[in-house]
């Protein structure tokens, strides 16, 4: 969405905060307020002008000096003696500005209290508020159920509407505040060609696909490629240029969790970060080994034999193969490590070489480690792999020349 489109974004929400027991059956106090924020333009302006008391039933009141209201924002104190005692409001809300609105959303929180209801009609998704003086109106009842037949446990009971409004023709573009990253990508899956697809392997996981899919984000002022949609909310993303070459570990200790390359890529280049660092988390990676290069169930499940929590990794093989295998981005045309191990001979690592094939390498040149034979090691590239927090915020399509960028977690 442009910057204009967010400047024309305005939230309104009506929070009902608490019902207390006075006398009686039951007697309750509810306060509902209605308060919202908006970055406006000078001729951008919505406001609450007016509400009003309507109907009532039975002992239901107002407290003295309610409902009242400025700009966005109002308070309503209540008071709910019987069951089927209700009362409500007309909130009018006003265009005073010169560009017609489009409601994008009517959004209510879930009902926390089954004593307590709260409804809302009046304004519906796709309204149009016309400009230089248009009003809405939004009626607002809360009432105490008749339903009920003994003492409540509960007399608290709160409300959450939100009313989204954008300019008018721009609903289609639209995304609510919100709602995550995760669930804006999901929207675009896609089952043909270069994109998100649904991962066959893991469920409510969506991977990448393709030679060039729209996956680019920019992260520590360095272009990385996103891998995955994790089924927790986060973000896997890969580098998109190596940071150099390495042994997959000099230590002979033959797995990930203790191998000099997880140590470098936890230590130095994690400490390395300047930017964004914020929107690294740390994360389960699954470091099992196997020995075939066919994509399986079975080769999913043994990776995940093995985990190491950490900030930074590898792919896995089969997150390469998932991906595409060598008609994938991830095949970079150069030899570079994945996380695997070879669980056939773990003196081995699985590689991607530069003919896009995987295949397994010696960790380290063990030329005096006692082995009968010279076990030759890797010296590969490395592209550093890591998962964002699912709450990390972003802007960009994911071409390359607008990949998405991070407008959280900023330092």
């Amino acid at each position: 969405m442009s910057e204009r489109q967010k400047r024309n974004v305005i939230i309104i929400s009506l929070c009902g905060v608490l019902l207390l027991m006075v006398v009686g059956y039951a007697a309750f106090a509810t306060q509902l307020n209605i308060n919202g924020t908006t970055s406006i333009s000078s001729n951008w302006d919505i406001k609450i002008t007016s509400i009003k008391q309507n109907t009532k039933e039975g002992d239901a009141s107002s407290l003295e000096g309610f409902p009242k209201y400025e700009d966005l924002s109002a308070t309503f104190n209540v008071n709910l003696v019987s069951p089927g005692d209700y009362i409500t409001y007309e909130i009018a809300v006003e265009n005073k500005g010169n560009i017609d609105a489009e409601v994008a959303r009517v959004k209510l929180s879930e009902p926390e209290n089954d004593a307590i209801k709260f409804e809302t009609n009046g304004i519906e998704e796709g309204e149009i508020l016309t400009a230089n003086g248009g009003t809405d109106i939004l009626t607002v009842k809360v009432t105490y159920s008749d339903e009920v037949t003994s003492q409540p446990e509960s007399l608290e009971a709160s409300l959450t509407v939100t009313l989204d409004y954008v300019e008018k023709g721009k609903k289609s573009e639209w995304a609510p505040s919100d709602e995550t990253t995760a669930q804006k990508l999901i929207k675009i899956v896609t089952t043909s060609g270069d994109g998100l697809y649904a991962d066959e392997y893991e469920p409510n996981r969506y991977v990448y696909k393709g030679a060039n899919p729209n996956n680019y984000i920019t992260f520590n002022n360095t272009l990385y490629r996103i891998m995955a949609v994790e089924s927790d909310g986060t973000l896997k993303i890969m580098a998109n240029s190596s940071i150099g070459y390495q042994y997959w570990d000099t230590t002979s200790s033959y797995i990930w969790s203790s191998a000099s390359l997880n140590t470098y890529l936890n230590g130095t280049f994690y400490n390395g970060v300047s930017e964004n660092k914020g929107a690294i988390i740390t994360h389960i990676w699954n470091a099992g080994g196997y020995n075939s290069s066919s994509l399986s169930s079975s080769m999913v499940s043994a990776e995940k034999e093995t985990t190491v929590d950490a900030y930074v990794g590898l792919p896995t093989v089969s997150e390469y193969l998932r991906a595409g295998g060598s008609s994938s981005y991830m095949n970079k045309g150069v030899n570079y490590w994945l996380i695997t191990i070879n669980s056939s001979d773990t003196r081995y690592a699985w590689y991607v070489p530069n003919n896009g094939s995987p295949s397994t390498y010696g960790v380290y040149d063990w030329g005096n480690d006692g082995y009968p034979s010279f076990i030759e090691g890797g010296n590969f590239s490395i592209f550093p792999t890591l998962y964002l927090s699912s709450d990390v915020q972003l802007s960009g399509t994911g071409e390359q020349g607008e990949p998405f960028t991070i407008t959280n977690y900023l330092e």
